[in-house]
């Protein structure tokens, strides 16, 4: 024990010595010398970089954050945290305290994490601040996962984490400006505990899910990743209730902007654009411009009633705003607004009086199909098609280009309602869907076998397969793309079958020829030519089989690549 502990004082003197008497320079070029021989690598990821806050020193710290506390009864793991709490966050957070360490596996990689601080002193010792800085070491040979990987991953982690633990704010508008102090939504209200039907809470939810992890589909297809919801109804029905449960759900802040504080479009633009991600934006009382004396006691205003239009016609929230915000006036803004719900209206009720059978209400009826005769509308690249028949009811109503409407005709027609189990019920998203599937059709309408690239019909499937996830019935263009693939390739292979069958007759003749001519050579030898000769005749049979199959195979997509598709 005795020489353990004079072992240990021995080296504490000599590192002090090492430390006061050799320059901090020397020091670090000593190390830096002897880390050429080292297998390992070090990043320094410091709190700035070219003058700005570095983003990935930030995620470091929420990442490991999340690491130290259940790594903290490992072995080797740090024995010294820091701990805090502020009003901004859920739960405690945890960080590593100066000088400590700690190592996370990464694809059972080892990544060591240093955490170092040091206070510069100014001249006048009146002035310090504080150098903060990360090492994280790792093997060489794994620099470039690293780079591609690991930080991408830590950079993402930070992220989900920070949003997780982050409160909920409320954003109000003050002088026609987003207050600078919004206030901590603590408000209890959840799904769970939300009064609302079962059926209709369980939509809203998926419908919410989707909408959340959409974020690179809506990107894939060059659609703004947002999402609108119509709420109407008098105080006390539970607006609000719902508006917090979507909140505390999404972990979303609320931005609450009533139109009447609104003044200018400068100042409702400066507010629109000041909106940041991640938020529910709450437009509340559309018809607040009216001026309603006594709403409360039911007094009867000129205007107000066509705003019910709204629960008997099929109109989008991204519509009503846009009538409302088409005039500076209040009064005039209003007006438009009424005379475009009564022109929905109208359109409802000339729809609703046709002589040959009666349909319903497109919204009402989402998602119902026929498989009896259709006819079709088409006016302004809006396409709406009634299916006839048993039941007698609208299938859907989309809005696609003009050139598309009649192979979405076609579609409807041969395949029905492909949009009835989609899980997102938006009209735009579903119309978006439908110019994807008739895009592809298209393509395929004009394009020679043997023209499409294995890449193009790749990128085809892939679309097929990203709209099937959101529960398209798409099975029947699934299948065609396979066989088109399969018969490219057929084309690819009956080409070098030809070319080989070629060749073995042209072999064929010459050694003929060689037979003819050396008709006086030995038996033996003039034996085993005519029996290669037999061979070869016989392998030409079977590739003129091979070839004359593959072509029957593809003899029906020499005219159209979507003969029976429509």
């Amino acid at each position: 024990m005795a020489s353990t502990l004079n072992v240990l004082a021995t080296f504490t003197i000599i590192r002090s010595t090492f430390n006061d008497f050799i320059p901090k320079e020397i020091r670090e070029y000593l190390w830096s010398f002897i880390r050429r021989f080292s297998s390992d690598f070090t990043l320094v990821i410091e709190e700035t970089h070219d003058g700005s806050s570095n983003h990935l020193f930030k995620a470091a710290m929420a990442y490991l954050g999340s690491h130290v506390l259940s790594a903290s009864s490992a072995s080797g793991s740090p024995k010294r945290l820091t701990v805090g709490k502020n009003e901004n966050v859920r739960k405690f957070t945890f960080g590593l305290d100066r000088h400590s360490e700690i190592v996370d596996f990464f694809h059972g990689i080892p990544m060591k994490w240093k955490y170092n601080s040091d206070v510069n002193t100014a001249n006048n010792n009146q002035f310090n601040s504080e150098s903060r800085w990360y090492e994280l070491s790792f093997q060489k040979k794994h620099a470039e996962m690293v780079k591609s990987k690991y930080l991408p991953h830590v950079i993402s982690m930070a992220k989900k984490l920070k949003n997780q633990n982050r409160m909920v704010k409320f954003h109000t508008v003050r002088r026609e400006r987003w207050s600078s102090s919004p206030v901590n939504l603590d408000h209890p209200m959840t799904f769970s505990t939300l009064a609302m039907d079962g059926d209709l809470k369980k939509t809203i939810v998926e419908d919410l899910d989707s909408f959340t992890n959409g974020k690179e589909y809506y990107k894939k297809i060059g659609k703004v990743w947002k999402r609108g919801y119509l709420l109407y109804g008098p105080p006390g029905t539970g607006k609000s209730s719902l508006i917090a449960a979507m909140a505390n759900h999404l972990n979303f802040d609320i931005y609450n902007l009533n139109l009447s504080a609104v003044n200018s479009d400068s100042s409702l633009e400066f507010l629109l654009l000041h909106v940041s991600n991640r938020s529910i934006l709450v437009i509340e009382d559309i018809d607040c411009t009216v001026k309603l004396q006594n709403r409360e006691a039911g007094d009867e205003v000129g205007g107000f009633p066509h705003v019910q239009i709204i629960q008997e016609i099929h109109v989008s929230p991204a519509e009503v705003a846009g009538e409302l915000m088409k005039c500076k006036d209040p009064d005039k803004s209003l007006e438009n607004l009424i005379q475009f719900l009564e022109n929905k209206a109208s359109e409802g009720t000339s729809e609703n009086t046709r002589p040959e059978g009666g349909t319903c209400n497109p919204k009402r009826e989402k998602g119902s199909k026929s498989k009896n005769s259709t006819k079709s509308d088409v006016t302004n690249n809006s396409i709406t098609f009634l299916a006839l028949g048993s039941g007698s009811k609208i299938a859907g109503e989309y809005t696609v280009k003009a050139e598309l409407a009649p192979i979405l005709r076609g579609v409807l027609l041969k395949h029905g309602d492909i949009l009835a189990n989609c899980l997102l019920n938006s009209l735009q998203c579903r119309s978006s869907f439908l110019e994807i599937v008739c895009g592809i059709i298209q393509k395929l309408q004009v394009a020679k076998l043997e023209d499409l690239t294995e890449v193009e019909l790749q990128s085809m499937v892939a679309s097929v397969c990203d709209l099937e996830s959101v529960k398209l019935e798409l099975d029947w263009l699934h299948k065609r793309l396979d066989e088109v693939i399969e018969a490219v390739e057929l084309v690819k292979h009956s080409s070098k079958l030809n070319e080989d069958k070629k060749k073995i007759l042209q072999e064929i003749e010459q050694m003929e020829k060689e037979l003819e001519t050396n008709c006086h050579a030995e038996k033996p030898e003039t034996q085993n030519k005519s029996l290669q000769i037999q061979e070869m005749k016989a392998e030409t049979e079977k590739l003129s089989e091979t070839i004359s199959n593959t072509e029957a195979k593809v003899s029906h997509f020499q005219s159209s690549l979507v003969d029976g598709l429509l």
